[in-house]
This record gives structure tokens, C-alpha cells and sequence, in this order.
């Protein structure tokens, strides 16, 4: 028999195992987790299916394998992906879970929770913002991200206005692509922070919204040329953003034209001179050209 022969027949092997495992109900939920340190992925995958649509069934050992069996990072990543796609509560299952001492059990709580998506995890994700450890709050925050609605805007707005660079950075820009209106006014207040003023102006871009046009317009007349350049890159990406959005950038385009005075024009020209004036215009120009100004 050649190699090649044989290692068929195993995997032949390894998926009716598989498949008698899944038959089996609850019975076979201990020969499926061990089989999530194959390393078949397309056979891992198949567990993480037949695990994930166990449910209730399965629930208890998936989260007692993502607490205490931390040995492989393959069975993590895949107990992670289960409990991500399981037809179970998950939510309510890992709220013990979310106060753990070890950090990074508690950041893979929130990993789980915001690919889920429910707003019932809202909650407990804004308990995890305030987690000692910044790995684990930087998961909250993403997780945030991901659920979305009012509640988590307001908690990573609270997360922003803090100002601790390791957990207000990822936040400026979970923020940005939000969606929400309300971003815009604690994004703003970071324009004036040389810490967070690029990352905020690239973030500001992103919203899409009319109502970071005159915030940065006035980033435009920096004598920084570096604030310059992103700000005219912002400006770009958020006219483009609302017209996917709304159909039409009409009224951004407009607003533009009333708050970009004649300094921040010569601004623009100046740093943008030997440059394309953006990524969506990809000639040399003495000002962004899809500005349509």
C-alpha cells in the first residue's frame, strides 16, 4: 500500500469516526472534542459542525474545554469557532465564564460573543471593558464593535473619553465604523490630541457622516503636513462612504465646499503637490478632485 493509499484510508477512518461520534448524541461529545486537535482542518470543521449542532448537548463540555484545556492552540481556536456557531445559549453559558482569573479565557469569552452578535451579550461585554488586563478589554471592545446598537456605542464612546492609549486606540477606530452619528463629537476632541489625531482623523472618514466635514476642514489648515494628508484622505473616504450609503454625497459635497476655507485649499495643494490626491483619484491634482469642489 503507498503512502498515499494509506493516509486516505485513515482519513476515511477519522470521518466515519466522526460520523458514528455525531450519531451518537451525547455520548459522543467527549470523542468530538478530542477530535478538534486534528490536524485536518477540513475535518476539524466538520466537528466544530456536528458540535455546534448538538446545542444543549454539548454546551457544558465546550465551555469546560475552553477553561481548562488550554494546552493547544488548534483546540482552542476550534472550541472557539463551536461555541461561535452553536445553536445553544451560549450567551447565558458563558457569563460565569467572563469572570475568570485567567485573561485569556475571558478574552475568548468576548471573541465568541461578539461573532455571535446578540445584543444580550452588550452587558457583559461592557463588564469585560473594564478588565484588568488590556488584551482582554481590547476583545470587549471589538466585540463591541461587532454587536453594535446604542449601548455599545456608549460604552466605547466611555472607552475614548477616558483616555488610556491602550484601550482608547482600538476604540477610535471600532468607533469610526460604527454607523452612529454620536461618534462623531468624542472622535473630534481627539483631533487636538497628538497622540490620537490621525488614527481619529482616519476614523472621523469613516463614519460617513456630514457632521465630520467642518471638524476636518479645520485639520486641514495643520501646519503638520502629515494631518494634512490624512484629513484630505478622510475627507475622501467619507464622501464615498455616504454616497454608498445614502446614494447620493450631494449634500456632503456641499457642506465641503461652505467649510474648506481658501487656507485649507493652499493647504491641501501645498502637501498633496507631487502626490495623488487621493486614492480615489489617482492623478496629481491641486486638490482632491472628488471632493467636487
Amino acid at each position: 500500500m503507498t503512502v498515499g493509499s494509506h493516509d486516505a484510508t485513515a482519513a476515511a477512518g477519522r470521518v466515519a469516526q466522526l460520523a458514528q461520534l455525531a450519531r451518537s448524541d451525547r455520548a459522543g461529545v467527549a470523542g468530538l472534542l478530542a477530535l478538534l486537535e486534528e490536524r485536518s482542518w477540513s475535518l476539524r470543521r466538520e466537528v466544530v459542525a456536528a458540535l455546534a449542532g448538538l446545542g444543549e448537548v454539548s454546551l457544558a463540555a465546550l465551555c469546560h474545554s475552553l477553561e481548562h484545556d488550554r494546552g493547544s492552540e488548534t483546540r482552542i481556536a476550534a472550541t472557539v469557532d463551536t461555541l461561535a456557531a452553536s445553536s445553544a445559549d451560549v450567551e447565558s453559558a458563558l457569563i460565569a465564564l467572563a469572570t475568570s482569573q485567567r485573561p485569556a479565557v475571558a478574552a475568548d469569552v468576548a471573541q465568541v460573543l461578539g461573532r455571535r452578535r446578540n445584543a444580550r451579550s452588550v452587558p457583559t461585554l461592557i463588564s469585560l471593558l473594564n478588565h484588568t488586563d488590556d488584551n482582554v478589554a481590547v476583545a470587549a471592545i471589538e466585540a463591541l464593535g461587532r454587536v453594535g446598537g446604542r449601548a455599545a456605542v456608549d460604552a466605547l464612546v466611555e472607552t475614548v473619553e477616558r483616555d488610556y492609549f491602550f484601550r482608547t486606540y482600538p476604540a477610535i477606530d471600532v468607533l469610526g465604523r460604527s454607523g452612529d452619528p454620536r461618534s462623531v463629537a468624542p472622535l473630534a476632541k481627539l483631533l487636538r490630541n497628538s497622540q490620537y489625531v490621525l488614527e481619529a482623523a482616519r476614523a472621523l472618514g469613516r463614519t460617513a457622516e456630514k457632521s465630520a466635514v467642518p471638524v476636518l476642514c479645520e485639520l486641514l489648515v495643520s501646519p503638520a503636513d502629515s494631518n494634512v494628508r490624512v484629513a484630505a484622505l478622510a475627507l475622501a473616504e467619507l464622501i464615498e462612504g455616504h454616497r454608498e450609503r445614502y446614494g447620493s454625497a450631494a449634500l456632503v459635497q456641499e457642506l465641503l465646499r461652505h467649510s474648506a476655507s481658501e487656507t485649507a485649499v493652499r493647504r491641501v495643494s501645498q502637501t498633496l503637490a507631487v502626490k495623488s490626491c487621493c486614492r480615489f483619484c489617482l492623478k496629481p491634482a491641486r486638490r482632491p478632485k472628488c471632493w467636487s469642489v
